[in-house]
């Protein structure tokens, strides 16, 4: 939850912040307004699995205050933060924090504290959906490929919170001090000219002490390649990943005419 020097000049500045906060707090530094408010946050969804309280009250922390002289002049000391804290689970209206302190100082933040919070419940939340639906079956976590890369930190951080038990980026697993897991893309397979067993047999090479899952579906027949690396690699083949594309049947619903069966089914 840490912001690079330009990052929090950007901040401080304005850059992320509406245009009709920073005119806002222009109207108060000139009128010499320090007035204290109390802002309190709420959401509004059934359930919700609050995230995103330890970064605002960082963002708080950098960033309440002012420039003065060209100097930035922190007013972090003069807020007031109460808080519920991230994965309790909140109702439609429930104040999940309260601001309390100069306006003036904190005005140029709304947009980037409910934006964060606004983020960070929503993956923490559908993330928690899943979790219920798989009634207590390890569930991962592969949105790398789904979102710009510079939200992996986050979103990782709050399908944790979720109750998600693995990713598959070391940037999803920074802030709480896991371990990005994965075996192998279809690519691979590719490059080792469709032989999945060769392609697998590399990888335990390689990797010894990663448990060994294969993917299976790469010629769209999961029965036969799963046999074949099951006979290949016997007790050290530890489990096996499907993945046939939503456009293919597998070759195991091959008689099926109907429009049912295609992708990865039950």
């Amino acid at each position: 939850m840490k912001w690079n020097g330009k990052t929090i000049r950007q901040i401080r500045n304005g850059y992320f912040s509406a245009r009709y906060f920073l005119r806002t707090q222009e109207v108060l530094i000139s009128q010499n307004n320090w007035s204290h408010v109390t802002m309190q946050v709420f959401q509004k969804r059934n359930h919700a699995v609050l995230c995103g309280i330890e970064e605002v009250k960082s963002l708080l922390k950098t960033a309440c205050g002012i420039y003065r002289d060209g100097k930035w002049k922190s007013m972090w000391k003069k807020l007031t933060v109460d808080s519920l804290q991230d994965g309790d689970i909140v109702s439609p209206y429930e104040p999940v924090m309260h601001i309390t302190g100069p306006y003036l100082a904190f005005v140029h933040l709304e947009s980037l504290y409910l934006g964060i919070l606004a983020r960070r419940t929503l993956v923490a939340t559908n993330s928690r959906l899943v979790m219920d639906a798989v009634k207590g079956k390890p569930v991962y976590f592969f949105a790398d490929r789904f979102d710009h890369f510079l939200n992996q930190d986050g979103d990782g951080y709050a399908a944790h919170i979720g109750g998600i038990s693995g990713v598959c980026t070391q940037a999803h697993a920074s802030w709480w001090e896991g371990e990005a897991i994965g075996t192998m893309p279809h690519a691979f397979i590719a490059v080792c000219h469709g032989d999945t067993a060769k392609a697998a047999g590399l990888f335990l090479e390689k990797f010894p002490h990663i448990p060994l899952v294969v993917l299976v579906d790469f010629h769209n027949d999961c029965v036969q390649t799963t046999l074949e690396v099951a006979r290949a690699f016997g007790n050290k083949l530890w489990g096996i990943r499907l993945d046939t594309s939503e456009s293919m049947k597998d070759r195991s619903f091959r008689d099926d005419s109907t429009d049912s069966n295609f992708g990865v089914c039950p």
